[in-house]
């Protein structure tokens, strides 16, 4: 049985529901780390459930994909019906009630399929219009279903719902689809702890994009790449790629072209970072092989050109370096989604947003770093706001969306303590707690966020604490420490408290008097553990983390009503 998350099963009751009202082609936007593979299972599921001879496709455009989504489905639905017919990946099913497929493995002959009595296509983005004429893979073969069986449906997933090239994907004349009946995008599902927050750096240097020609609503490829491939432009970025991810793990830099990505390794190898490219051109053996390393923590930066930006399924990201300025929104939407996964964290387990919140922000991977180096966050304003303003149109129902929009753009700052891009109205800084004061009426944004909204401090509930005598590697022939664990939301979160460290004593007196306890302060760990009753833990703490540690960073007291 599939054990869907609330938004999940939300969205696959809202395909149902459609058709059951007579609708034809829905189209589901998830943001891209939320399961749709999941979600695709379940539609086809409930599907055979209903009618238990229907036939499906399962369409995308890559063989990583058709692997990865076919695995899903068997993880969750060991009985599945299923197969695959992919010429990458060397398998040809055809009588399967189910086949997941590539879809160049399978537009030229789709009598081999037929019937099919639904079509679902997993980035439904790229499916273009079609005018009348057969245009494009996807067309051709549908169009070749439909001669089979005239009432074949589709259903459409995707993280971006708006074509890379031509506008809406729902609506208008050609579209295949007809209403979006689900949406949950990056903004609400990082505020319910189901998505890694996206935090963003004005990179040190910017591709100068001003003289590059454009062509059919997108940079020329060749010129951009003269542009980005200039040799002081791609050692300043990495210089400051390294400078500033000197605590991420995983880096995954989006390159203009194939040798703009091997500039970019090259580079980074000769100042001592593990690094590797992917592009068109590597081999599949190659390919997968250098994946899989990235993945397993081997390389530390992924140079891409062109073929990571949709289907790349590595939860380590945990910094981006836009290095290729794009005009596409769809495709500056999808290069972020690579870095919003969760990384360490059981989701399923914990029920409530805050403490999926807390989980998060306490894990390996507390939030995503974005460089950007291409201007493309000033260039389409923040990722989900370019999602917010989609669905309001959509609301007020005008049909045509222009695929370039720009979202309006939400004014920010840059924090003169650690450089982060935070609302222009900001009093705070969310990443290092820097405080701006009074805005001045000559106070000019100098760039826009990479999320619409700052960010409000996290609070836990703090349940209970313990305190014991700590020694540092077990010897207690050491100087011990009291180590108090705070019972947090669903994390134990520790603090040492060095009473016995002479040049940090006053910490420990300060620590001992801001949580209630009776002067003179203890001066040595065991008094400490003796007099513990004498202080109240916090009724509630945030934290923040630094390096490999997490630190509380505030706390509250609400018998006094303090915050510190």
């Amino acid at each position: 049985m599939i054990t869907l998350r609330p938004y999940q099963a939300q969205s696959v009751d809202a395909v149902f529901d459609y058709w059951k009202s007579g609708g034809g082609s829905p189209v589901v936007d998830l943001a891209t780390g939320l399961g749709k593979s999941l979600v695709t299972a379940e539609i086809c599921r409930r599907a055979l459930e209903v009618s238990p001879d229907m036939r499906i496709m399962m369409l995308v455009h890559i063989r990583e994909l058709v692997k990865q989504n076919y695995q899903q489905m068997l993880k969750v639905w060991p009985e599945a019906p299923v197969g695959i017919y992919s010429a990458g990946l060397s398998k040809r099913d055809v009588h399967h009630k189910i086949i997941f497929a590539s879809i160049q493995s399978v537009y030229s002959k789709p009598d081999v399929f037929a019937p099919r009595h639904l079509v679902v296509i997993d980035e439904a983005h790229l499916v273009p219009k079609a005018d009348g004429k057969v245009e494009g893979m996807y067309n051709q073969f549908l169009q070749g279903l439909r001669a089979a069986y005239p009432g074949v449906r589709l259903c459409g997933l995707t993280a971006t719902p708006f074509r890379m090239d031509s506008g809406a994907l729902v609506g208008g004349e050609g579209g295949l689809f007809d209403k979006t009946v689900y949406d949950y995008g990056i903004g609400p599902a990082t505020d319910d702890g189901w998505l890694c927050p996206l935090t963003a750096r004005l990179g040190d240097v910017e591709i100068d994009v001003q003289s590059v020609a454009r062509r059919g609503g997108e940079f020329v490829a060749a010129a951009l790449q003269h542009a980005a491939n200039a040799t002081d432009v791609v050692d300043a970025a990495c210089r400051d790629m390294i400078r500033r991810g000197a605590e991420r793990r995983s880096w995954l830099a989006f390159c203009t072209g194939v040798d703009h990505a091997e500039n970019v390794t090259a580079c980074l190898r000769a100042k001592g970072i593990s690094a590797a490219t992917v592009t068109g051109k590597t081999k599949k053996a190659d390919r997968d092989k250098i994946i899989e390393d990235f993945k397993a923590g081997k390389i530390r930066c992924l140079s891409n050109a062109n073929v990571l930006t949709t289907g790349f399924d590595a939860p380590n990201v945990d910094m981006i370096a836009m290095l290729r300025p794009t005009l596409s929104t769809g495709l500056y939407v999808q290069m972020m989604g690579r870095g919003t996964r969760v990384d360490g964290v059981n989701l399923q387990v914990i029920a409530e947003a805050t403490d999926r919140v807390a989980a998060i922000a306490v894990s390996r991977k507390p939030n995503c770093l974005v460089l950007d180096y291409a201007g493309n966050v000033r260039r389409h304003g923040p990722v989900d706001a370019v999602q917010a303003e989609i669905s309001e149109k959509r609301a007020a129902g005008e049909e045509e969306i222009d695929g370039k929009v720009e979202a309006d753009s939400v004014e920010a700052k840059v924090c003169p303590e650690c450089e982060a891009l935070v609302a222009a109205n900001a009093r705070r800084c969310r990443e290092c707690g820097f405080e701006f004061g009074e805005p001045k009426h000559d106070d000019r944004p100098e760039d826009v966020a990479i999320l619409s909204r700052e960010l409000e401090d996290i609070w836990l509930p703090v349940r209970s604490w313990a305190a014991y005598a700590w020694y540092k590697g077990g010897d207690t022939s050491t100087t011990p420490t009291l180590r108090v664990d705070h019972l947090a939301g669903v994390q134990t979160l520790a603090e040492f408290i060095p009473f016995e460290h002479l040049r940090a004593f006053t910490m420990a007196e300060k620590w001992w008097r801001q949580h209630g306890g009776q002067m003179p302060p203890p001066t040595t760990v065991a008094e400490a553990h003796s007099r513990f009753s004498e202080v109240s833990h916090p009724s509630e703490i945030t934290v923040k983390r630094e390096g490999k540690f997490t630190k509380i960073w505030k706390r509250r007291f609400v018998e006094v009503g303090a915050v510190s």
